[in-house]
């Protein structure tokens, strides 16, 4: 991993989970170019043996997603996100980020989950369109149109972030 990544993939990662949140979907204008500048920032600064960790850590940032993704249980911009970061990380770091996203994506769901069953049993919110009486998630906001589903690129961004804060923890003087 090159020691200028976070710096350079904070806000295409943060702008990823705010699309994700907002809208439920995470544009390709930017998860392709946040993979293709980790492929060739990797492969400029650290040769081919830095290409060939990029490429192998895209596979571990996606692969697993694109495989949810065959089951319908993730959107493909999960998985080109997961890849994308697997190239700025390295097969390495991949594996860590992956690792974290995965405990952050179960937790969200937890909690998810648990807002919804708390809610149907104690007050029902009828939504504000009149024509429709269905029920309104807990984590609905103004910008979100489908509460049913997890924002995982929420989790993909915290997983990075924890990966930074568990590296800077361990290099600490």
């Amino acid at each position: 991993m090159l020691l200028i990544t976070p710096v350079l993939i904070t806000i295409p990662i943060l702008t990823a989970a705010y699309f994700d949140y907002c809208e439920r979907r995470i544009p390709n204008a930017i998860t392709l170019p946040l993979f293709t500048a980790g492929l060739v920032l990797q492969g400029i600064f650290c040769g081919m043996n830095g290409l060939f960790n990029s490429i192998l850590g895209a596979i571990v940032g996606g692969g697993l997603f694109m495989l949810l993704y065959y089951f319908d249980a993730m959107g493909a911009g999960d998985v080109k996100l997961g890849a994308a970061v697997g190239c700025w990380l390295g097969i390495r770091f991949a594996a860590f980020a992956l690792f974290y996203t995965i405990l952050l994506g179960g937790l969200m769901a937890i909690v998810q989950l648990s807002f919804k069953r708390g809610r149907k049993n104690s007050m029902k919110t009828k939504s504000i369109d009149s024509k429709t009486s269905d029920e309104t998630s807990i984590f609905e906001g103004k910008c979100e149109p489908n509460a049913a589903t997890l924002p995982y690129g929420i989790a993909i961004s915290g997983g990075v972030f924890a990966l930074f804060i568990k590296i800077l923890w361990e290099t600490r003087p």
